[in-house]
């Protein structure tokens, strides 16, 4: 295992995504072994369980009880000292009382050894296995760091070793096919909302068509602030389908009263427009200028916020300059449609 993330430690560097990799795996650390007799420490009359936890007590610490002082609770703990726990030679000196209160000194059944080995014993369902932690290079994605390690592992290991991840990239990888799906299906969602709301099928199609513009400038603002899409600029887009489908509600609703009341198409959605013009610049502006902090994100977590205004903040500000003047006419030919198909129903 060790020789495995050597292997992996010497060659990142050779992938440009990955900026570091490191791990706190180490399996030459000088140890001692303490070989139990435990044959041997049973025809002496002593209990395993006894020995095994003399030896935790000496090497580590007991608690014992609590008491109160100054309005404080304060643990009470027995341990070596420091020296003593330093010294191998002082676990032989230890004894321990048999079954017929004889005491009996470590040094009969206890032999001690001196190996290399791994400080810490790490489980990975029920596998051996040893951490690695890699840094993502500026200029690239978490997704494409994690595709070259992949890449990476494949090429310098092979077969002889399995991994798995875990934290945010185990996330990330178990959620990353689903991206295209969620996205389609937060669309739906909001079509088939509107699809109810208006009782048409081609009225939601004008509320939603500001989406893309919306998406372009969630791109736009990623490229301008040089940063890589991320999750946190997913859940920024899924944000974005919602607030771009508020501004087409807000115009589409209002040629839809215009149209039910006798009104040309051409007139309602050009009046829509410019009544609704006022109210979805200042919601849109505030909504923008109370997420700006987030581009000035700093210290800790800075990263994601950083992603996700980036996506929310310019996304906003393309969808209320540009969809805004468009969507009148979105609504002009997809009403057109919907009433040609009612005139052919009709005939």
């Amino acid at each position: 295992m060790q020789k495995a993330i050597d292997a992996l430690s010497d060659n990142y560097d050779r992938e440009s995504a990955i900026a570091s990799m490191n791990s706190s795996f180490e399996a030459d650390v000088p140890q001692y072994f303490l070989n139990i007799d435990r044959e041997k420490a049973i025809s002496m009359g002593l209990d395993m369980g006894a020995v095994l936890s003399t030896l935790s007590y000496y090497m580590g610490a007991i608690y014992v009880n609590d008491f109160v002082l100054l309005g404080r609770i304060w643990q009470v703990k027995m341990a070596a000292g420091e020296r003593n726990q330093k010294v191998i030679d002082n676990v032989m000196n230890l004894s321990l009382a048999n079954n017929r209160g004889e005491m009996v000194p470590f040094s009969t059944f206890v032999t001690s050894e001196e190996i290399l080995g791994s400080d810490q014993l790490v489980r990975y369902n029920m596998y051996n296995s040893a951490t690695l932690t890699a840094n993502v290079a500026p200029g690239y994605s978490s997704g494409e760091a994690i595709e070259e390690i992949a890449a990476l592992f494949k090429a310098q290991l092979g077969d002889e070793f399995g991994y798995e991840w875990t934290g945010v990239a185990y996330q990330e990888e178990a959620a990353g096919s689903n991206t295209a799906v969620i996205f389609a299906l937060a669309i739906l969602v909001a079509f088939l909302v509107l699809a109810a709301q208006y009782e048409s099928w081609t009225s939601p199609i004008a509320a939603i068509m500001g989406v893309p513009i919306a998406l372009l400038g969630a791109i736009i603002g990623c490229w301008i602030a040089d940063i890589p899409v991320s999750i946190y600029t997913e859940v920024g887009i899924i944000l974005l389908i919602a607030l771009s489908a508020k501004n087409g509600i807000l115009i589409v609703e209002f040629a839809r009263d215009y149209r039910a009341a006798g009104k040309d198409i051409r007139y309602s959605a050009a009046e829509a427009g410019h009544v609704r013009l006022r109210p979805i610049l200042m919601t849109s502006f505030a909504f923008v200028l109370g997420v700006m902090p987030l581009l000035f994100a700093g210290g800790a977590g800075s990263g994601a916020r950083l992603s996700l205004g980036a996506a929310v903040v310019f996304g906003m500000l393309l969808n209320t300059v540009i969809a805004t003047l468009y969507i009148p006419n979105w609504y002009e030919w997809m009403q057109r449609l919907e009433e040609i198909r009612k005139k052919k129903e009709a005939r």
